[in-house]
């Protein structure tokens, strides 16, 4: 018995630094891994909100969908219904965001409220980009900031934690596609100068709005094909201003 526990004891001790050492192997791998992609276990729900160019021609989106996973946020999502458009690369293109979508006059059955409602409450992050058709349209400054108050209002029924970046128009030439609108350029400013005292009033703790910059640096003449629309230079520089408003969000919360 003596020389069995002789040559027991020895066995068992090595066994049990090999286990020890296999677990502080592990430990190491994982916070390794950690610290090198500090965002891999972040969920991150972005909800895209706005008319055509968030939609039919808002490849802006698969660039930033592609941004954030590269810089470690693997678990981001985009939320809405898939609308596409087909861009160059596979990507999350679920959004809020229908041609010539207008915030004036929102009816409560549009598709576009309807799908904000039932998408909403999974979203921390609504992108919304809003306001070009109803310039176009000659609506009034205050009509359109009325329409972005009940947005963000439904957007915190929603989810009363949601944060909200509003962007701050890309500009829109005198003619756009087929229509002449000589008091496009002009009026987007005049709504860009108006959104942030807009965002400021409406600013909550728990809710907080974000002006996104998306004019300055923005040229219709190079980065849009009609005037309106962004190609491909104007989608890079939107899903940039974007990225970094993001980025900034995350960072904080």
């Amino acid at each position: 018995m003596r020389r069995w526990a002789r040559a027991v004891v020895p066995l068992l001790a090595l066994v049990l630094v090999a286990a020890v050492s296999l677990a502080t192997v592990g430990r190491d791998v994982s916070n390794d891994a950690e610290r090198m992609n500090p965002a891999s276990d972040r969920s991150i729900t972005v909800m895209p909100m706005g008319d055509s160019i968030t939609g039919s021609t808002g490849c802006w989106r698969a660039l930033l969908w592609a941004k954030l996973r590269g810089t470690g946020h693997k678990n981001v999502d985009f939320t809405g219904n898939g609308i596409g458009p087909e861009c160059d690369s596979i990507f999350d293109d679920d959004a809020v965001a229908y041609s010539g979508t207008r915030v004036v006059d929102m009816k409560p059955d549009s598709t576009f409220l309807k799908t904000l409602r039932t998408t909403g409450k999974s979203a921390r992050i609504a992108l919304m980009h809003l306001g070009s058709n109803d310039i176009r349209d000659d609506k009034s400054i205050e009509e359109i900031l009325d329409g972005y108050t009940t947005i963000a209002g439904l957007l915190r029924q929603a989810n009363p934690d949601i944060v909200i970046l509003v962007a701050q128009l890309i500009p829109i030439t005198t003619s756009p596609m087929d229509k002449d609108c000589p008091q496009c350029p002009g009026k987007v400013e005049e709504l860009n100068e108006a959104i942030p005292g807009w965002a400021k009033d409406m600013d909550r703790k728990s809710s907080p709005i974000t002006v996104v910059d998306q004019h300055d640096g923005f040229d219709p003449g190079d980065d849009t094909y009609d005037g309106l629309h962004p190609d491909d230079s104007g989608g890079r520089k939107m899903a940039d201003k974007w990225f970094e408003a993001i980025d900034e969000v995350v960072g904080d919360r």
